[in-house]
């Protein structure tokens, strides 16, 4: 997901630097009017003793500060990938709009080759984004259409052996150049060279791995340790595989001209290693090379065995494919195995264990866009990954696993918990993405049967985030950790399963037969747009097909986690600051929850379906599920959550931050279940979908009588939490109404009805409602009613959301919104802004 959007950002500003660099390529890397070189130079005065020399792709000469390749004519016009990265970072370095910046920043990828004119080396970059298999005039247009821009151009010092050309690269490592810059990562600035210097460089067979520590001298000075790698291509493409919007594959992206059907075609090629069989003719063979992950020697020995585990937990999924033992762990070797082994040499992908508090895990990769083939990989995982899983499954588990029930967890657990986020970052290196639809395969009454979950884990894909299972309860004994699921295996087959066809293109009707088993199995289904309107079921962290059984199945179990919080995460002599973090993951899971129920409500499912082999593309949530999930949303997330206030955990984290957090949930609730975007969407399907739908009139009556529900009681009491509820409902409808961006037409009609009939039951309720503070509270509301119906000049409405216009306060993760229930002078702490860790950042 992160991918996509750092790599277009990057492709943009690299291509406008390119085009700029050309007018200084064709000085052929000299200012104007310098005077050219008499021509290359003895061998010995410029590769002098002094220079330390590596053998590899290049030769490698560092002679003090500066570095030399010397580059064999046999390499010359190869493409070669060139990928830069932020290796390690000041804490808190901001990237832009790109986020803060963590070890292992990904900044810029290019493809380039190097080629000779006389006694120059140009760097130009290749381009692959138009194709043809024509070799005729479409292949002329291509190539007419394709220039390589020059993007650097180095003087000849001396030749070697064989006409070898030896080039002085050390501004491309040391001076940040345009065409390979990363100060846009480090914060801006130019390079000061008094405080830069080039840390390592190491040359293998078929690449040279550079790391320059950079002083940037900006606004803001900022030191940083880029990587630079350089990866020589394949001479040979392998063949590749064309993508398929119905199975999630990381792609390499293209456009071909001269197809048959005479315009220029979108193509895509999955990312993918290259698996060969030993021996074609068996079912299943072992590859000719298989795919190895090395464990670096700094991950610590405690974890290595679970790490193992989980990149072999795809084996079997390689092996349904044709292919035995096609993925393994080892351990890297030692200095004294093999002192030539780095954990940067381009032919090793590589397990790597970071020493930081980062809460996070990511599975890097480098392809061959020519065909999309993974040449190697790199899982990262930070030391405190550990620390969020241990939490989430605290939160998520504990109540169906008496270990979990006290912090830190047994080690056995924490193993499993490991081997869970490597497996699942190893599929993303394998090529797949996340497929958030896979959670939604499965029943709630499959997630309690301790047999089904055996059989086929707790979600159909390791590549969904459904963490752990919160839908079973204690007395089901079913499993709780997702593992390799059905999806899983048949996006593995699609991926690697050895098809007998010529070109790419051959292989598309075997391909098809393969995603026409989705139509019957709704376990191999996939959709990863959680965010673009894929439908309720498309989204993270969601259990099962039916949201509403869901979530009352996780409540049950957040409930059982509140009636230990206090005695799993304290101890003699300690603070409360693990109770204050795990109380703030409860109200997370908590709203969570309820945000997949909500995302029923105008709902339009979205089936990733061919045509001529399946029904409708889009479907709407049917309106009694929307009428159930507005009932169910009232009476567990707009009535007051007693169950989440406890005295024993309200006494150590504080009532009024407690109240505030929860009045916060509350209201976000409300307007989220009377958008006006929601409201739109349930407008638009009264048109475009014949049969019941339920109509935007019906939702907001009932919410606003579920929010006023004592109004319509026979005696009315309503406690501080429902009043002040039904004060920020008042607040919303009056800045929806009369705020400087006020509702359109349709809502805004729909809005005043609701507030008339609202202003007219209050006035009937004032002749039953005894209770003092209920009667005032009403009197006042009808006060504030009046004044949104004939404004006058008046302080403006708190913003919708926060209860009485407060102030920003957090329980470990999970942020809320000081009420007037805080007083004005407490001394709850202003807790440091945490980590935001989704887990993942990938760059694949």
């Amino acid at each position: 997901m992160q991918k996509r959007f750092i790599y277009s950002t990057r492709a943009i500003l690299w291509t406008s630097l390119s085009i700029l660099s050309l007018a200084a390529s064709a000085q052929e890397g000299g200012p104007p009017g310098a005077k050219p070189q008499d021509g290359p130079k003895k061998y010995d005065s410029i590769i002098t003793k002094d220079a330390v020399t590596q053998e590899g792709v290049f030769k490698v000469h560092q002679i003090k500060n500066k570095i030399y390749f010397e580059i064999p004519k046999s390499q010359l016009g190869r493409d070669m990938l060139v990928t830069s990265e932020l290796a390690e970072v000041p804490f808190g370095l901001s990237t832009g709009q790109l986020g803060n910046a963590f070890p292992g920043t990904a900044v810029g990828e290019d493809l380039i080759r190097w080629t000779r004119r006389e006694d120059k080396i140009f760097i130009r970059r290749v381009d692959y984004s138009l194709r043809t298999d024509d070799r005729g005039g479409f292949g002329l247009g291509v190539q007419a259409n394709t220039v390589l821009p020059i993007l650097m151009a180095f003087n000849i010092e001396t030749e070697g052996p064989d006409e070898s050309a030896v080039i002085d690269v050390t501004r491309l490592f040391l001076s940040d150049p345009s065409e390979f810059s990363v100060k846009g990562a480090a914060g801006g600035g130019s390079v000061d060279g008094s405080r830069s210097y080039l840390d390592s460089i190491h040359a293998f067979p078929t690449n040279i791995e550079t790391r320059s520590m950079l002083t940037f001298s900006g606004q803001k000075t900022a030191t940083v340790l880029v990587h630079y790698s350089m990866v020589m291509l394949p001479e040979k493409p392998m063949k590749a595989r064309i993508s398929d919007p119905r199975v999630g594959y990381f792609t390499q992206s293209f456009l071909t001209i001269g197809t048959p059907k005479r315009r220029v075609e979108p193509i895509e090629y999955i990312d993918r290693f290259r698996l060969e069989k030993k021996d074609p003719s068996q079912a299943v063979s072992e590859p000719v090379k298989p795919i190895v992950f090395y464990l670096a020697p700094e991950v610590p020995e405690k974890w290595r065995k679970c790490l193992k585990a989980g990149i072999e937990m795809w084996q079997p999924a390689f092996e349904r494919a044709g292919f035995k033992n096609a993925i393994l762990a080892k351990d890297a070797p030692t200095k004294a195995e093999d002192p030539s082994w780095h954990p940067e040499d381009a032919r090793y992908s590589v397990i790597r264990w970071a020493p930081s508090n980062v809460q996070n895990a990511m599975g890097p990769s480098i392809q061959d866009p020519r065909s999309g083939e993974t040449i190697s990989a790199h899982v990262i995982m930070w030391n405190d990954i550990v620390r969020l899983a241990e939490a989430w499954y605290f939160i998520q588990a504990s109540p169906s696993d008496s270990r979990a029930q006290k912090l830190p967890l047994p080690d056995d657990i924490v193993e499993d918990l490991v081997k869970y986020v490597v497996a699942h970052e190893v599929g993303h290196t394998l090529g797949l993405r996340h497929n958030f639809l896979a959670s939604a395969a499965y029943t709630p009454a499959q997630l309690r049967d301790p047999v089904f979950t055996a059989k086929y884990g707790t979600a159909a894909s390791i590549m969904d985030y459904a963490r752990f299972n919160y839908v079973a309860q204690p007395e089901d004994k079913a499993e709780l950790l997702t593992v390799l699921g059905p999806y899983d295996y048949f996006a593995i087959e699609y991926g690697y399963k050895p098809i007998d066809a010529i070109s790419s293109a051959g292989e598309k009707p075997e391909l098809d037969r393969m995603l026409r088993r989705q139509l019957d199995d709704p376990m191999l289904r996939y959709h990863e747009d959680y965010q673009g309107g894929a439908g309720p079921h498309v989204r993270m962290e969601d259990f099962t097909n039916d949201p509403i059984e869901a979530t009352r199945l996780g409540l049950l179990n957040l409930k059982r986690v509140m009636g230990y919080l206090v005695s799993a995460t304290t101890e003699s002599g300690r603070d409360y600051k693990l109770l204050d973090e795990m109380f703030g993951g409860v109200l997370g899971q908590r709203k969570m929850e309820m945000d997949h129920v909500v995302a029923l409500l105008g709902g339009l499912n979205h089936h990733l379906y061919a045509y001529g082999n399946s029904g409708a593309f889009f479907e709407p949530v049917p309106a009694a599920q929307q009428r159930k999930a507005v009932a169910f949303l009232i009476e567990n997330g707009l009535t007051t959550p007693t169950w989440l206030m406890p005295k024993d955990v309200v006494s150590r984290v504080g009532g009024p931050r407690v109240m505030s957090a929860l009045l916060n949930d509350s209201v976000g609730l409300m307007n989220a279940m009377t958008s006006e975007g929601l409201v739109d969407r349930l407008l638009v399907q009264q048109v475009t979908f014949p049969g019941e739908i339920y109509a935007p009139r019906e939702l907001l009556s009932d919410v606003q009588m579920g929010v006023w529900k004592e109004v319509y009681t026979p005696s009315p009491k309503a406690d501080f939490y429902r009043r002040s509820l039904q004060r920020a409902y008042l607040d919303m409808l009056q800045t929806r109404l009369l705020g400087p961006n006020p509702s359109k037409r349709e809502v805004r009609a729909l809005s005043y009805e609701s507030i008339l009939d609202l202003q007219s039951a209050l006035k009937r309720s004032l002749k039953k409602t005894t209770d003092p503070e209920t009667l005032r509270h009403f009197n006042d509301s009808l006060r504030h009613i009046d004044a949104i119906l004939n404004p006058k000049p008046m302080p403006a409405a708190p913003a919708a959301g926060a209860p009485d216009g407060g102030r920003t306060v957090r329980f470990g993760g999970a942020a809320s919104t000081e009420s007037i229930a805080t007083q004005s002078g407490d001394a709850w702490p202003r807790k440091k802004e945490p980590v935001v860790c989704p887990w993942h950042q990938h760059a694949h």
